[in-house]
């Protein structure tokens, strides 16, 4: 069972997945903090973190869907999936949340998958890979769904304040 610092850690990663134009092998703190991190947070992040990979930010290919793929120092990597961010968004949190309860044709889902497979295909992860699996809000939404989907690819999943999925 995780600890209390366990969840502050995987809510941090929900959180840096707010954070625009993050890359792999520089310092992301002034994207963090931009993000709204503390300077502490950031820095204390980006120390334990190391970013992967993001997905792209051309809101015509995501729909407003943003992740990063995270590696902690003992290795572990986290997939994180950032909230409502925009109209478009909105309009999917009224649409495909709360009329529908489904990712069947929502745009942000499909995009996520397409992220996914791109870590594949770059080599970020393999496909039996065992992946954390973190979002906040519309990215929990995500994040549950992904989790049904993927049920041998996610060790855990943790979600904060993110409306339900499957009933």
């Amino acid at each position: 069972m995780p600890t209390i610092r366990q969840y502050l850690e995987y809510a941090e990663t929900a959180f840096a997945a707010y954070a625009i134009a993050l890359q792999s092998g520089v310092s992301n703190i002034s994207s963090y903090q931009a993000a709204d991190m503390s300077q502490n947070q950031a820095v204390r992040f980006n120390t334990t973190w190391k970013v992967l990979q993001q997905s792209s930010d051309n809101l015509l290919q995501t729909f407003g869907m943003s992740a990063a793929l995270l590696q902690n120092e003992s290795g572990e990597k986290v997939l994180a999936v950032r909230g409502t961010a925009g109209v478009v968004d909105i309009l999917t949190d009224l649409i495909d949340i709360a009329a529908l309860g489904s990712v069947q044709a929502m745009p942000q889902y499909a995009a996520l998958l397409s992220f996914y497979n791109e870590l594949i295909s770059t080599g970020k992860l393999t496909q039996s890979e065992s992946i954390t699996v973190t979002g906040h809000s519309l990215g929990g939404f995500l994040a549950q769904a992904f989790t049904v989907d993927h049920p041998f690819n996610v060790s855990a999943t943790y979600t904060y304040n993110a409306p339900g999925f499957g009933g």
